[in-house]
């Protein structure tokens, strides 16, 4: 809308030509066609445009309102048509009467009696015409009535008559008035009320009630509501929801009451209105007349209002005139002679909303919203949305629109707007917002200059911008994309370092921000060169083959720099800024200059070194094999050639660009493992060190082909569901089926079968499962109460899994899910799924969906008040046909694809199915020239619809409907429970199978029946009920024999049929039942006898006696206890036994035949106790290995006794036992046996001298390993097998052997003296007290120099060693044995590190063994010449996930990489290039973060020195690697850092949700930073760490809290909070060495300089608080003012702004000397590390200054309840909390190191425990926590509160503007806490918490026994310091065993306050401090206050 004021055109149409130039203009944009303007414009001109987007062909009407002069204009013009019904050439005629016959037949004629007989004949008219035919009625079953017409009535066209809907108005005269005509039409749209019926009331009519009027009545006005919109009986109008239709004391128009009126049917016929059949009511009719150049030509416009958007309604017709045409649904012509009308339909009346919208927020879209849908329901579709949270949704509208109200519930604040924009073909209906924008010149900075033109970062070149219009801050110059860093700005000039770039000329671009770029004067821009140069290149010869390895070294290279070698290319392998390596082309002999091109920019630069190929460094190469394989490479590569040296650092063998794998290299031969490659052939090169490729001849063949290829794939489609079994012909596949992989895009094949030229595979379906938890959070009840997500979009095939679990301290809730058929249902719809009828607290359920559609879901009401439920919807996908790309890799290689000219088809014989006919439109393009593509299609996906019946047996056949089977009953493949239903016969639509009855199938489980076709793929069944989709086998017997048994039981059962099992039980009874199996004595066998009744082991035949046995052995079982006995023959009455040994004792019989029974009779058979033993005599040290054989010996139930003592079992057969004999005393002894509970008969056995053999001596008695020594004695035998000899358990060797002598060699042992023992295999033991003395020698040790950081390995030589325990010293320090390496002659030992500068240190070398020790004088020396030393490390820190390229600075490396081992934290650091100062290695991961050392070990120099290799082994935040791979935490994210993991935060965080540091630690980097957060919490041991005590943070860290007064609450800790639980909070800020001090001088008011006491370190920006000094009411003179310099000696303070007021600084000497300090404190409260909450803007404002101030007065009024100190800035009063609360008080499982931290906007009104630093219930902190240094400021609930915490240290803080008491001790309980050197300036009173802090305390103290010294407070509103002691502690806290009142005085020392409101130190109520301070303590303990200095306040001290 545009304006024009004070203008006063001449013609209208001048103000066409007024523009934006003309005075008065002003624009505005409208929502509203409408618009009014401001009383004040008198003489203006008001313009609105716009364009309008018509919805659809029609005819529009525009109207157009306004004062004095005004138009309307559009660009094109029309006139529409708007008749309706028009009337043409009308003219009156003579009418004709219709005339019919009406003939009437019936029996009662017959009778001669028709006075019960009736018929109606039906019509209504008044004028004559041409008529329709009469109807009739008639209920009697005899009357014939027919109607014929005999005249033809003819209008006279004096009146028409009108139809609408097969209703008829009333006869309209002919050029009636459009009154009249309204009339006709209103009274044909109104029921006609039959003739029965009184039109008006008389004394005739019994009651009478008419609608018609206006109004309802006074009697009906409350009865109900008169409306026309509904059928009414007679006329339009009728009551609705009447409560009342008829009372007797009614009155009737003559004033009496009605009275009782008796009730009787009355039968009456009314005209209904028009359209009542149609359900159409119109509420209003309008008539617009027309008149036409002809008296005979009239029309009329009738517009009809519908009631309830009535639409579709019928033309109206003309009676009695013919109708002519009917040209459309819209148009039709009636005449009649040469009249005629013509009725045309110009407008339809618009249908109600209807179809559907969408609603898109949070960048989700919800599709497909029915327009008509319930609150309700909209309410479950928006939170599907999960940004949405809690909604509520309120309706309201008709049936012409809708309007909804959504209500944010969980997510308070504001909110994303739900913007709603109309676009009609394509056009927005309106613009969002104002769309101008405003370029200005004034505001664009101009570019003038730049110099220089050309340089580079290499050079430190500094860049000169020149130009006007700069801003002072915030300038960004970018040359080309790289940041040039700016080192000084002005207003028309700017300097800056050029960045490290590529060589090239770029653009330069200049910004600043709220300006935009700058704009180059002229038309061209400006632009910088960056140039590029070398520096030197490394080697200078090589091969003449090529391939060396060049690096060359410079600046400004990039991706467009060659490398040339006199005229040819150096293949560039690496590119960096500074380094480019390339590999040389084969050249001619002789040096080539080396030089450097950007063929983009045109730029050349030549090294000064030239490159020599020379032939002395060229290898040759004189055979290969072989020259084909697979791409797996794996196949060994021989190369045969001259020249090639032995194996050197950089020698390798390239495949292509791929190294192959050495396994042997020398001078004339190569074996190597090829690599894995894509298939292709490649050259091979021989790279010999750093010379370069080796030479061949031009006729030899270099290259080797990779194979793989893929020809044909059939079938080329299949199922979208899966299960295609698809077969890939080709070569060069893996035979072994891992390798191979076949996808078609992202659809995986599995490969069931692989050879090397074809695959076959199945393809898997694309079925993905989602969850959904119960851990969704309702508005008011919180999480638990909301599934999450409760809106899914998955396909079909998708599995959805519901988890729930309740919260443990809510009883009563339950949980379900169950399909429901509306949003907001709560009872299972019975179609689609249900986890059954129970809840329960945790539980999960799972359903697979298998047909689109929109699923809504319920878990019935969770809570046992049937109040909650929870909702969701689950929006399922049908699968779309797509065609997919084909692809087989093996080894991770993709194929070549070459198809083939023919396509491989399945024959018949296959099996397959017959293809359906729309594949031919799938295979047209199955194929391209270099792939394959696969389709997958609904055409080809079967579909399983019914299966019947849902149970039966194995013999039942299941009848399975559905599409797309095959007609070939082989080719359908059918499974129940992953078990074959064999298919008996199919059509395309139905397969019948039967299970076989070895099947397996589990009984009574309802089994997954699924179908797969042969060339198709696997059917999806679409059945909505799971057990729709099941089939459930029945067991069935078919056959049980023997059919009876006997009484005794065991009788062998077998029962034949299917669906048995494992547990499967069997239970027969007699008299039958189910299973009848009868129980008969006549068929118990009788056992009477065995014989013989004992065996003594030997095999023994035994007899069992009796009847009944039967003849067949396999029939027949007999035991003896537990053991089987062998039958080997069987008669009815004999059963012949083979008995072999048997444990001893009494075993009674049992016989069972297996077809009858179990025998009855008893029989036992005694195994005899029999043993004799070998042999009879032994050695008196025991050790003779006794054989003892016999009967009925058991293994495990076996004891031997030698002499009392037991004899060592070696091992026990039922016949045989053998046992080592123990040492014994000569003489015979006693052998007894046990087994079981049988005792033996005693045997004999003799301990012999004689028996035992005796060593005399050893020779030589000392020696080493390996010596032969001699053993003499006697009784040794002379057989080598019999005897064994060991020293000290080591094994001597026997060699030689006689009965008096054995020589043997001694094996390995470490030194020392050991025992000789020998062992006689028959005798035993040998008597022998000689021993042997190995030797402990030690020889040499190598290598025996080494560098000073030690690392070296030594190998120390000599004998005598143990290689599990020796220990080596090397100058007094271990050398750590490396065992698995060492033997007993070489010990393997890593040098230690010696801490000395000498240029040689010689040392002792030790060895230590358990039995002794030996040294070798000057084993080993340290040189310093051999020592590596490393001097710098960059970067010091790198990700876990390794990659880190790592240079290493130092000396005394080596320059043969190979020789050197880097390792960080014992992760290899892989050497890329080293020299004697340099090493280049690229980091590998690491399982942790950790600090550390990077490990330089340099081969037989050992271990760098690592004074200065500290290396951070740290993730990053702003790494993906530190997420798995994801981007880092986004705004609105739960962030958790897990135990193991340390994070540095190097980038400031969007606003998490949570940031949960759950044992992890997160360490902001040394950097300015902001992490962002809604809650923080630090739990199972988790850090967060800014800083140390060691190493204070130096740059600017801010920790910001976020929320609201309605944010989520942690439990116990709250919202908006820092949480220490278990685990520590380091927060060290840089240390101020004075954070407050005194003012040396007055301040007075207007200063702007401040003269203070002490020296500070305060900075220019600073903020400081300046404390009031005046009189009890002053608090509004405390000033906060900022630093603007600060002088050279730190006492001087220059400020920004003037002081307000004036400030003393003097001192007084009172009368007895003391010197009184009345000075104003003066406090920082800046510092670098800042917590803070946000600032919730929007609850801001601005608060003007209260004029009457604050009056402290105990019973004052005050005049204003904000604003009371002065103007300020009122807010929604909640800041963050820091908190501490650990699970156990007194563990210091949490721990606060906070110093030198700025604390503000902090603590939270009217909220308990919400304090800014709040120390919650720790118990004992033994003082391993601080505050420290702090600033603490604008807080809404105190500053520091101690509950129940102790020994807590508090001191050096600031803190101003606290509302409530500042340094708070809760309970009383707290003790041994330390307040000392804090400054209190401006504690206030709060009326948001207790009635403590209404009149708030700087320092408020609850017991005693607390150490307060050194404070100060100033400027508050009441108390300096308040002793407040109850007489129990109070709270959590109460104890009754304390008394604090009583508890003598901590400390109380040199504490000042002045400017008070009230008491300086108050003590109130009472304190007695009594000695020892118990509850019955009786003796006084005095106060001691040393020193206290009160100031102004009303009073000093009070108590």
């Amino acid at each position: 809308m545009e304006t024009w004021n004070d203008s006063i055109p001449n013609q209208l149409d001048q103000a066409l030509n007024y523009n934006e130039n003309r005075t008065g203009y002003s624009v505005d944009w409208v929502d509203s066609l409408f618009h009014t303007w401001p009383v004040e414009l008198e003489y203006f001109v008001g313009r609105l445009s716009g364009f309008l987007v018509l919805p659809e062909t029609d005819n529009y009407t525009f109207y157009i309102r306004g004062d004095d002069y005004f138009a309307l204009y559009f660009s094109h013009t029309g006139l529409p048509q708007d008749k309706v019904v028009s009337f043409e050439n009308w003219a009156t005629a003579v009418p004709v009467r219709e005339v019919q016959k009406v003939t009437v037949t019936s029996t009662c004629f017959d009778l001669g009696n028709c006075d019960y007989t009736f018929y109606s004949l039906i019509y209504s008219s008044q004028r004559t015409g041409d008529f329709q035919s009469f109807g009739y009625e008639t209920a009697e079953a005899d009357v014939n009535i027919t109607v014929t017409e005999q005249t033809k009535g003819k209008p006279s066209l004096e009146t028409f008559t009108l139809e609408w809907g097969g209703i008829a108005s009333r006869p309209i005269d002919f050029n009636a008035s459009e009154s009249q005509v309204q009339a006709a039409l209103m009274e044909m749209l109104s029921a006609e009320c039959p003739s029965e019926i009184q039109a008006t009331e008389n004394y005739d009519v019994k009651y009478f009630r008419d609608y018609e009027e206006d109004s309802l009545s006074v009697l009906d006005s409350g009865r109900g509501t008169r409306v026309s919109d509904t059928d009414a009986f007679c006329g339009r109008w009728s009551l609705m929801n009447p409560e009342t239709l008829f009372l007797s004391t009614d009155a009737g128009a003559s004033g009496d009451s009605y009275g009782a009126v008796a009730l009787q049917q009355y039968s009456m016929t009314r005209k209904p209105p028009a359209l009542e059949s149609l359900g159409l009511f119109v509420e209003q009719i309008s008539v617009l007349k027309t008149q036409g150049p002809e008296a005979s030509h009239v029309s009329y416009e009738i517009t009809a209002t519908p009631y309830n958007c009535g639409y579709d309604f019928p033309l109206m017709a003309v009676r009695f005139l013919q109708k002519v045409s009917n040209d459309s649904e819209d148009m039709a012509v009636f005449g009649e002679g040469g009249a005629g009308v013509t009725v045309t339909r110009v407008q339809r009346a618009s249908p109600p909303l209807s179809g559907t919208f969408d609603v898109e927020v949070y960048g989700k879209r919800i599709e497909g919203l029915p327009v008509n849908m319930s609150a309700e329901d909209l309410q479950y579709a928006l939170q599907g949305i999960p940004e949405m949270a809690q909604l509520q949704v309120t309706r309201s509208g008709s049936c012409q629109g809708h309007y909804w109200r959504v209500k944010y519930l969980s997510n308070p604040g504001s909110q994303p707007v739900i913007e709603v924009q109309v676009l009609i073909n394509g056009i927005p209906s309106k613009c969002d917002g104002d769309c101008g924008f405003e370029w200005s010149a004034a505001k664009t900075p101009t570019i003038t200059g730049i110099s220089p033109s050309q340089g580079s970062y290499a050079l430190g070149t500094v860049l000169t911008i020149t130009g006007t219009g700069f801003a002072s801050e915030n300038a960004s110059v970018f040359v080309g994309g790289v940041k040039c860093s700016v080192l000084e700005l002005h207003s028309s000039s700017l300097t800056c370092r050029v960045g490290n770039a590529s060589a090239g000329t770029h653009p330069l671009f200049l910004s600043f921000d709220g300006l935009g770029l700058a704009q180059p004067s002229g038309n061209a821009g400006f632009n910088f060169t960056n140039q590029m140069g070398v520096s030197s290149i490394s080697p200078t010869s090589g091969s003449v083959a090529g391939g060396t390895l060049l690096t060359v070294l410079g600046y400004g290279f990039s991706n467009h720099t060659e490398v040339m070698i006199g005229t040819a290319m150096c293949a560039v392998v690496s590119v960096h800024l500074d380094e480019l390596r390339c590999r040389t082309p084969p050249g001619e002999a002789g040096s080539h200059e080396v030089t450097l091109g950007n063929h983009m920019w045109e730029m050349n630069v030549s090294a000064s070194d030239s490159f020599t190929y020379d032939d002395g460094l060229t290898p040759w190469i004189t055979d290969m094999s072989p020259l084909r394989t697979t791409v797996l490479g794996r196949t060994i590569l021989t190369i045969l050639g001259a020249n090639l040296q032995d194996q050197a650092n950089r020698t390798s063998v390239f495949v292509g660009e791929a190294e192959c794998r050495l396994l042997q290299w020398s001078s004339y031969d190569i074996t190597c493992q090829l690599p894995v490659l894509p298939p292709a052939t490649y050259d091979v090169h021989v790279q010999v060190g750093n010379w370069g490729y080796a030479k061949t001849n031009s006729s030899m063949n270099t290259t080797i082909e990779y194979v793989l290829g893929v020809t044909d794939i059939s079938p080329v489609q299949g199922s979208l569901y899966g299960g295609t079994e698809v077969t890939i012909t080709g070569s060069g596949f893996s035979p072994n089926m891992a390798d191979n992989q076949v996808t078609m895009g992202s659809t995986l094949c599995r490969v069931t079968s692989a050879s090397e030229h074809q695959l076959e595979c199945v393809t898997e379906p694309e079925e993905r499962t989602h969850t959904v938890t119960n851990q969704g959070s309702h508005p008011d009840f919180g999480e638990g109460y909301a599934w999450s997500p409760s809106s899914l979009t998955v396909s079909v095939g998708d599995t959805v899994a519901w988890r729930w679990d309740a919260p443990s301290f809510i009883p009563g809730l339950g949980y379900r899910v169950f399909s429901v058929s509306t949003p907001s249902s709560t009872t299972y719809d019975g179609v689609a799924f249900s986890s059954g009828d129970t809840k329960t607290q945790s539980g999960f359920f799972s359903y697979r969906f298998t047909a689109p559609g929109v699923y809504y879901y319920s878990s019935g009401y969770v809570d046992d008040g049937y109040r909650t439920s929870m909702q969701g919807v689950v929006k399922v996908r049908p699968l779309e046909d797509r065609r997919s790309r084909f692809s087989v890799t093996v080894g991770g290689m993709e194929s070549k694809y070459t198809p083939g000219a023919e396509r491989y088809r399945r024959s018949v014989s296959e099996c397959i199915s017959e293809e359906p006919d729309c594949l031919e439109d799938l295979e047209s393009a199955w194929v391209e020239a270099d792939s394959f593509s696969f389709s997958f299609s609904a055409c080809v996906s079967p579909a399983v619809l019914r299966i019947t019946p849902d149970r039966g047996t194995v013999h039942d056949i299941i009848h399975i409907e559905g599409t797309g089977y095959s007609n070939s009953s082989c080719a359908n493949e059918v499974t129940v429970g992953g078990s074959t239903c064999h298919v008996i016969n199919s059509t395309n639509t139905e397969i019948n199978c039967r299970l076989q009855p070895d099947s397996g199938v589990d009984v009574g489980v309802a089994h997954l029946v699924s179908v797969r076709v042969n060339n198709l793929g696997t059917a999806i069944t679409s059945a909505a009920n799971e057990f729709q989709r099941r089939f459930v086998v029945l067991p069935v017997i078919d056959s049980v024999s023997p059919d009876m048994g006997a009484t005794t039981g065991h009788t062998r059962l077998v029962i034949r049929g299917s669906g048995f099992s494992a547990e499967s039980a069997v239970a027969a009874k007699r008299g039958g039942g189910a299973l009848l199996c009868p129980y008969s004595s006549a068929l118990v066998p009788s056992v009477t006898g065995v014989s013989p009744d004992s065996v003594t082991g030997n095999t023994t035949t035994v007899t069992v006696t009796g009847s009944g046995f039967g003849t067949l052995l396999d029939d027949v079982a007999v035991f003896a206890g537990d053991v089987m006995l062998e039958v080997t023959d069987v008669t009815d009455d004999n059963i012949t036994l083979s008995v072999g040994p048997m444990p001893a004792g009494d075993h009674v019989l049992k016989v069972v035949i297996l077809s009858k029974g179990l025998a009855s009779g008893v029989a036992t058979l005694t195994s005899l106790p029999t043993a004799t033993l070998t042999p009879a005599s032994g050695s008196v040290k025991g050790g003779t290995p006794l054989l003892i054989t016999g009967n009925g010996f058991a293994p495990g139930n076996t004891s031997v006794t030698v002499g009392g003592s037991a004899c060592s079992i070696d091992w026990v057969m039922p016949d045989e036992v053998c046992c080592l004999t123990p040492a014994h005393s000569a003489g015979s002894v006693a052998v007894q046996i046990r087994v079981f509970s049988v005792e033996y008969p005693v045997l004999t056995f003799t301990y012999s001298q004689a028996a035992t053999p005796v060593i005399t001596s050893v020779t030589p008695q000392t020696g080493s390993s390996g010596s032969v020594v001699t053993i003499t004695g006697s009784g040794f035998g002379s057989d080598l097998q019999h005897v064994s000899v060991t020293i000290g358990n080591a094994l001597c060797n026997v060699s030689a052997l006689n009965d008096t002598q054995i020589q043997c060699t001694v094996g390995d042992h470490a030194g020392g003296v050991f025992p000789v023992m020998l062992h006689h295999a028959v005798k035993g033991y040998a008597d022998s007290q000689s021993v042997f003395n190995y030797e402990l020698l030690l020889t040499r040790v190598m290598p025996n120099e080494g560098g000073y950081g030690g690392g070296s390995i030594l190998c120390v030589e000599g004998s005598g060693f143990d290689p599990n325990s020796s220990r080596v010293l090397v100058c007094g320090k271990e050398c750590d044995v490396q065992r698995q390496m060492s033997t007993s002659t070489m010990l393997y030992c890593e040098a230690p590190s010696y801490n000395g500068t000498a240029e040689q240190q010689a040392c002792l070398v030790e060895v230590l063994n358990g039995h002794g020790s030996v040294n070798l004088t000057n084993g080993f020396s340290y040189k310093s010449l051999l020592t590596p030393v490393i001097t710098e490390i960059s970067p010091r820190r790198g990700g876990t996930a390794g990659g880190t390229r790592l240079t290493i600075t130092g000396s005394n490396f080596s320059t043969n990489s190979s020789e050197i081992t880097v390792t960080i934290a014992g992760s290899v650091c892989d050497v890329e290039s080293a020299n004697n100062t340099h090493i280049i290695c690229i980091t590998n991961a690491q399982p942790r973060s950790q600090q550390t050392k990077v490990r330089v070990n340099i081969r037989d120099r050992g271990i760098a020195k690592m004074d200065h290799a500290d290396f951070f082994y740290i993730d990053v935040w702003s790494s993906k690697y530190t997420w798995g791979g994801l981007s880092p935490p986004e705004a609105g994210t739960f962030a958790v850092i897990t135990k193991g993991q340390t994070i540095l935060l190097d980038t400031s965080t969007p606003v998490l949700k949570m940031l949960l540091i759950q044992g992890g630690t997160l360490v902001f980097d040394e950097a300015d930073i902001e992490l962002q957060a809604e809650n923080i919490l630090i739990t199972d041991g988790g850090v967060l760490q800014i800083g140390t005590e060691a190493a204070p943070f130096q740059h600017k860290a801010i920790i910001t809290l976020h929320g609201h007064l309605r944010s989520p609450e942690l439990p116990v800790y709250g919202t908006k909070t820092l949480a220490v639980r278990e685990g520590t909070l380091d927060l060290h800020g840089i240390p101020v060495p004075v954070t407050w001090t005194h003012l040396a001088q007055t301040a007075e008011a207007g200063s702007t300089t401040l003269t203070l006491k002490q020296s500070v370190t305060w900075k220019a920006g600073d903020e400081i608080v300046i404390a009031s000094t005046g009189h009890r009411h002053s608090q509004r003179e405390n000033e906060v003012r900022t630093i603007a310099s600060v002088s050279a000696d730190g006492r001087t303070l220059t400020l920004t702004t003037p002081l307000t007021y004036a400030h003393l600084g003097v001192s007084v000497t009172l009368p007895d000397g003391t010197v009184f300090e009345g000075r104003a404190e003066v406090g920082l409260l800046t510092r670098n590390i800042v917590v803070r909450g946000s600032n919730n803007v929007e609850w801001n404002d601005q608060i003007k200054a209260c004029p009457a101030g604050f009056n402290t007065g105990e019973f004052a009024t005050q005049t204003c309840f904000q604003g009371r100190f002065g103007e300020e800035i009122g807010s929604d009063q909640f800041g963050g909390c820091i908190m501490f609360h650990a699970p156990r008080p007194s563990e210091n499982l949490a721990v606060g190191r906070i110093e030198y931290v700025e604390i503000f906007h902090a603590g939270q009104a009217f909220r308990l425990g919400r304090y800014p630093i709040h120390w919650h219930l720790m118990g004992d902190l033994q003082y391993k926590s601080y505050v420290r240094g702090c600033a603490i400021h604008q807080t809404y609930n105190r500053a520091v509160t101690i509950h129940n915490t102790h020994h807590l240290l508090v001191e050096r803080n600031v803190i101003y503007d606290i509302m409530g008491g500042a340094f708070f001790i809760e309970d009383g309980i707290e003790t041994g806490n330390i307040l000392q050197y804090n400054l209190a300036v401006f504690v206030k009173q709060s009326t948001s918490l207790l009635n403590d802090d209404v009149t708030p305390a700087a320092y408020w103290v609850t017991n005693p026994d607390n150490i307060i010294r050194h404070n100060a407070a100033a400027g508050g509103t009441h108390f300096g310091f308040w002793y407040r002691m109850h007489d129990n502690p109070d709270g959590p806290s109460y104890d009754p065993n304390i008394c604090q009142k009583r508890v003598p005085l901590g400390e109380f020392f040199n504490n000042t306050v002045h400017s008070q409101g009230w008491f300086g130190l108050w003590i109130f109520q009472e304190y007695f401090p009594m000695k020892g301070g118990g509850c019955r303590s009786w003796q006084p303990e005095p106060l001691s206050s040393a020193r206290w200095s009160p100031g102004t306040a009303r009073k000093g001290r009070s108590g």
